[in-house]
């Protein structure tokens, strides 16, 4: 009882520690993949919530509590719901994956409108303009990002918070060990002509002049969703091919995080589309004559 008490201590100094550290704040999931197998999974759920009521309260105003928030839930809630995926459920890596990904949508959505309803304002254009206007920039240019906020903010949180969670369960896949058959991640059927059929109704909504206020706005949060979905595919085809030929330690990591400067997530997402008609791992398969070397 000893022991179980001290490791929910740790569990929680590193949770607070790694929110108040600035740029370390992106290894949150790591605490709970962890110690997801010491803890039962309703202990996890119930400590997760502590840092918030330890930390939240001295802030210095609503947006840093709402921004904090943010940050802490996007990565907090995925990592959870994989956990619980990971230990419940026979699902494979896409499905791992999916619900948590919508989780993420799901809560930075939902966290705008209840800031909103309290700020006033939409959270994203407050944090955005005020980091924007530390760096100098006309007003322009300011105007000109709040416009791009106005319709792919939700978008954009959404996929730079993904980006940090993938990291996380992914690149220490002993440590996760939530996806370590990450390498057969394939995007379903349903996605696929979902996203087809997606594509060609914003062309024609774009065509007959249709694609303005909110439509614009939700088909750029739909769009930056799939671009993630199809991204993740097209790692998971580079790290297979990875493992099918020879590569150092040291070049594999550097290559894994070249891939997330642009215009590689590009290039990466769409060998994901093609690779349901192509079928890259299939190609790749007789590498080093099918043995890992």
């Amino acid at each position: 009882m000893k022991q179980e008490a001290k490791d929910y201590l740790k569990f929680l100094v590193v949770l607070i520690i790694l929110n108040l550290s600035g740029p370390l704040a992106v290894f949150l999931p790591l605490p709970f993949f962890i110690y997801k197998d010491k803890f039962s999974f309703k202990s996890l759920f119930f400590l997760s919530f502590i840092p918030i009521f330890v930390l939240f309260p001295f802030l210095p105003d609503k947006l840093s509590v709402f921004a904090s928030l943010l940050h802490y839930g996007s990565l907090v809630i995925p990592s959870l719901f994989i956990i619980y995926l990971f230990r419940f459920k026979n699902l494979s890596p896409f499905y791992r994956l999916l619900f948590p990904s919508l989780s993420i949508l799901l809560f930075v959505v939902g966290l705008n409108y209840f800031a909103n309803s309290i700020l006033g304002d939409n959270i994203f254009y407050v944090m955005f303009e005020q980091f924007f206007k530390a760096s100098n920039l006309s007003n322009d240019d300011l105007t000109y990002i709040k416009n791009v906020f106005h319709y792919a903010g939700y978008g954009l949180i959404f996929l730079s918070e993904a980006m940090f969670f993938l990291f996380n369960a992914v690149f220490f896949p002993k440590i996760s060990g939530v996806l370590r058959d990450f390498v057969t991640y394939k995007v379903d059927v349903f996605t696929v002509v979902f996203t087809v059929f997606f594509i060609l109704s914003v062309n024609v909504l774009w065509i007959t002049g249709n694609l303005s206020g909110f439509i614009l706005q939700f088909a750029a949060t739909i769009s930056l969703f799939l671009f993630f979905i199809f991204f993740v595919q097209g790692l998971s085809i580079y790290m297979y091919f990875l493992d099918k030929v020879f590569v150092s330690g040291f070049a594999k990591a550097v290559s894994l995080v070249l891939i997330f400067f642009y215009p590689l997530p590009v290039i990466v997402a769409l060998a994901g589309i093609l690779d349901f008609w192509i079928d890259f791992r299939a190609r790749l398969k007789n590498i080093g004559g099918g043995k890992v070397v």
